[in-house]
């Protein structure tokens, strides 16, 4: 789950974003608007010799609001928060690359008269699996560009 682990902090500490961020689903009786957090799917990058040293996770994030102007408002302030500088690390996590994939909308018309709007938007966080320095330079391959001294390249 570091995929989830970044995208919550990248989330966490936008200023825009006042709104809870929960993993998986947001609790009955929750404050509104509220964000959801879920891995959709994760894919290794294996190669012939060893196993993957970076992953690629499909994240979820499902934004639900009692209004559709505040649901449009707030997936704006995800996406602008979701455009990170990378590679870097975030929670811990290595994050190599973040694209935005997919956006929908949806709403819950069983709850009360009113209802509920949704945005669900999808990203691919391709990110390291093995323990890496803060601040090294991971190749594809999950190695590291190092120096003629054998030291990692900073970034």
């Amino acid at each position: 789950m570091k995929a989830i682990k970044a995208v919550y902090y990248l989330l966490s500490q936008s200023e825009s974003i006042t709104a809870s961020i929960y993993p998986q689903r947001i609790p009955e009786g929750s404050s509104l608007p509220a964000i959801a957090l879920s891995q959709i799917s994760r894919i290794s990058n294996d190669t012939k010799k060893e196993y993957s040293k970076s992953d690629e996770s499909r994240v979820q994030i499902t934004i639900v609001s009692e209004t559709a102007t505040a649901a449009y408002d707030l997936a704006d302030s995800v996406r602008s928060a979701m455009r990170a500088e990378v590679p870097n690390s975030y929670n811990t996590v290595l994050v190599q690359n973040i694209s935005f994939d997919n956006e929908i909308t949806d709403q819950d018309d069983d709850a009360d008269e009113q209802g509920l709007f949704m945005v669900v938007q999808d990203y691919l966080v391709m990110y390291s699996t093995v323990g890496v320095s803060l601040g090294s330079l991971l190749k594809e391959d999950g190695s590291f560009l190092l120096l003629e001294s054998g030291d990692q390249i900073s970034l």
